[in-house]
């Protein structure tokens, strides 16, 4: 396992896993959400965020969190992979854990600290 993409709904816990992951594998950490959105939530031009995606997946190991599937078109990032992790959480726990933990999800940063995604992501709340 050395590149993993890890996807589902919002609030299914994808950045909780990847870091979980992290922690036991050494593996680095790629939230989308901070190469698809600015700060402020404000999208980031598709050009851009696909070129950083495309940098991030040429790597050799990675877990990948977040999902901007391509709409009818392939998916650059399944070619790379060799293991997906799919999270089907019942509806109304997404939900709760959305409206429940506002600061559940990566927060876009300024450029400048955009080092280390990890660091801006709180924990999940316990249920």
């Amino acid at each position: 396992m050395e590149r993993v993409v890890i996807i589902g709904p919002g609030g299914a816990g994808k950045s909780e896993l990847a870091r979980s992951i992290a922690r036991r594998t050494g593996l680095p950490v790629v939230h989308l959400d901070l190469l698809f959105w600015r700060e402020g939530w404000t999208p980031a031009p598709r050009k851009d965020a696909l070129g950083r995606l495309d940098k991030a997946i040429a790597g050799d190991r990675w877990i990948l969190d977040g999902n901007f599937l391509e709409a009818g078109g392939e998916d650059r990032r399944f070619n790379r992979a060799d293991t997906v992790i799919f999270l089907d959480l019942p509806r109304r726990t997404c939900l709760w854990r959305v409206l429940a933990c506002p600061k559940s999800r990566p927060a876009p940063l300024p450029a400048a600290n955009r080092r280390d995604p990890a660091s801006s992501v709180a924990p999940l709340c316990s249920a």
